[in-house]
């Protein structure tokens, strides 16, 4: 019996030798992990060209087993992945939404630093656009002198602006902050800053002609002493204590619904304007040029139109309680016209 089970034990195989080769490259493929290792050599069986095509597909196969385990192999694979992925990183670092715009925002604060103190735009109408498109601040920002016709900065921080003497024909501040600013004797005409926000902005000597400040607030601090207003439209603007004096011209502006309380119009030139619904309590008009203009129901209690030429100027149902007309050119059927006699 035991002869017996030596030789079926023999006959299956498993004899130690055998054993051994299979823990071998069992150990070898743990090692390696891959795929298994190619068989022994075989027997040359076949004769002729085929026996060598069978040694050569054999030592093949155990050449690129063997290079696939060696480590540099290994490493030449993983950088081969690694620049892969490092590729795809900088392609989509390059097409990265914010990343793009941070460019195209240095790029438009490069050019505006780079045209500081120079006349022409070159460039910087585009610049300030895409700024405010990417809801940059624009405060404090330097352009004396420069043209920017046209420009549109809708919503736009302009805080502490320096724009003296610069060409903003046509351009539009709606909703715009502007307080603080420096727009002396900037050409202003047809600029739209309804909306806008205008506490102690400086446009005095500022061409203003037919500019639009509809629903703007123009109060405390705003200096329009010699600026030109004809055709200007101040309509619900608020403009308290605002300095509109020293022969400031505002032929046929528009200031319906302002409200202009104690507000300086000492001396301006205003025939033909319109201040219907207007509140003007306590404001200065003294030596004003008010001929034709429409005061239609406007608040005029306490204010001082002395010596002021009121000559065709329409106040019917205009409140005149404790108004001043002394040396005024006005006449009793006007005053007749008005709501309340002083």
């Amino acid at each position: 019996m035991p002869h017996e089970e030596t030789t079926s034990t023999n006959q299956d195989g498993d004899c130690p030798e055998h054993r051994q080769q299979a823990s071998w490259l069992q150990a070898r493929a743990s090692l390696y992990g891959g795929r298994d290792a190619p068989p022994p050599r075989p027997e040359p069986s076949s004769p002729g060209w085929r026996r060598s095509l069978v040694v050569m597909e054999w030592a093949l196969e155990w050449c690129a087993y063997w290079l696939e385990k060696m480590a540099i192999f290994k490493v030449m694979e993983y950088l081969g992945k690694f620049s892969l992925v490092i590729g795809v990183i900088f392609f989509i670092n390059e097409h990265n939404p914010w990343t793009w715009r941070a460019t195209v925002k240095a790029n438009a604060w490069s050019v505006i630093t780079s045209q500081e103190g120079r006349k022409s735009s070159g460039g910087r109408i585009d610049a300030f656009e895409t700024l405010n498109r990417y809801g940059e601040s624009l405060a404090g920002v330097s352009a004396p002198g420069a043209f920017l016709g046209g420009v549109t900065l809708r919503h736009a921080d302009l805080k502490f602006v320096d724009l003296t003497e610069a060409t903003l024909v046509d351009a539009t501040f709606q909703h715009a902050e502007l307080d603080s600013a420096i727009m002396v004797r900037a050409k202003l005409r047809g600029a739209n800053f309804s909306a806008a926000a205008l506490p102690n902005t400086n446009l005095s000597g500022a061409d203003l002609t037919a500019a639009r400040f509809v629903a703007a607030q123009l109060a405390p601090g705003t200096n329009l002493v010699d600026a030109t207003l004809a055709g200007a439209n101040f309509s619900h603007a608020k403009m308290q204590r605002v300095d509109l004096s020293n022969n400031v011209t505002a032929a046929k502006a528009v200031f319906s619904f302002a409200f202009l309380q104690e507000a300086n119009l000492r001396d301006m030139g205003a025939p033909g304007a319109d201040f219907q619904g207007a509140r003007l309590n306590s404001a200065d008009l003294r030596g004003a040029d008010l001929e034709d203009a429409d005061f239609r129901n406007a608040i005029l209690t306490n204010a001082d139109f002395s010596g002021a030429n009121l000559k065709g100027a329409n106040l019917s149902g205009a409140t005149l309680t404790g108004a001043n007309f002394t040396d005024a050119n006005i006449t009793a059927a006007q005053r007749q016209a008005a709501a309340s006699e002083p």
